[in-house]
């Protein structure tokens, strides 16, 4: 179960109360729900890139964790297959691939790892064959792109289904309850007309974190603290949320 955004609107208004007073200083809802979200997608980001090393990330990014979905397959040419991430998509954990053989064994299946390749070295792979793809061998070659993965079978191999584990993104946090000007909802930054309140999906504690971070946000669009990359990487750091590397 997760936390009311609402609660995070309260705990954001507590904090900067006790920074800035006076109602020139009062923030809008709808710029509150918008720090907010901004400073969730810089935690999830941080929190991703750390998870490997840093076992507080990985347990906060258990709600997020969907394992073994199978990717829709859509066949791009003779050669090629594109393997679609979800809607939801963020990061890929790990892939898997059930294969059988074209010319020979189309009963016995495989569960084969996708040799994934940036583009220079993959189209190089390709004519080697010794590096391209094949049954016998268990290699099956690929490329990453934005909506999703470029399998490359060369009609050498029948690729029966493409598994992943990954993590989703998180769903925006809203709080419409709140407003009271013209009734209870605002527009998104779509256009959408936004009515459900949400709830903050991550572990305990890191709603706090949410709200303070986004109290970084604000109060640097106020001009309130003198170097915003310097706070917020500071404050990333008090959780091991950021690293100086690549």
């Amino acid at each position: 179960m997760g936390v009311p955004t609402t609660k995070l609107v309260y705990d954001f208004l507590r904090k900067r109360d006790g920074i800035v007073t006076g109602a020139e200083n009062r923030i809008p809802v709808v710029d509150i729900i918008s720090y907010l979200n901004e400073f969730q997608e810089i935690w999830f980001n941080n929190s991703v890139k750390e998870a490997e090393r840093n076992q507080e990330a990985s347990n906060e990014l258990r709600p997020f964790l969907k394992p073994k979905v199978a990717l829709e397959l859509k066949k791009v040419d003779d050669n090629t297959l594109l393997a679609k991430y979800p809607i939801d998509f963020h990061t890929r954990l790990s892939t898997i691939s059930n294969i059988c053989g074209i010319d020979c064994c189309v009963n016995t299946d495989k569960m084969v790892n996708l040799r994934i390749l940036p583009l220079d070295k993959l189209h190089k792979a390709r004519k080697n064959p010794f590096q391209r793809s094949d049954y016998q061998f268990e290699r099956l070659l690929a490329h990453t792109s934005t909506d999703g993965l470029y399998i490359y079978h060369d009609n050498k191999i029948n690729v029966k289904e493409v598994v992943i584990d990954y993590y989703r993104k998180p769903n925006e946090l809203h709080a419409p309850s709140l407003e009271d000007c013209d009734g209870k909802h605002y527009y998104n930054y779509k256009g959408e007309i936004i009515t459900e309140d949400t709830e903050f999906e991550g572990g305990i504690y890191s709603d706090n974190f949410i709200s303070d971070g986004a109290s970084i946000l604000a109060a640097a669009d106020k001009k309130e603290i003198a170097s915003f990359d310097l706070a917020i990487k500071r404050f990333l750091q008090s959780r091991d949320l950021y690293s100086i590397r690549d």
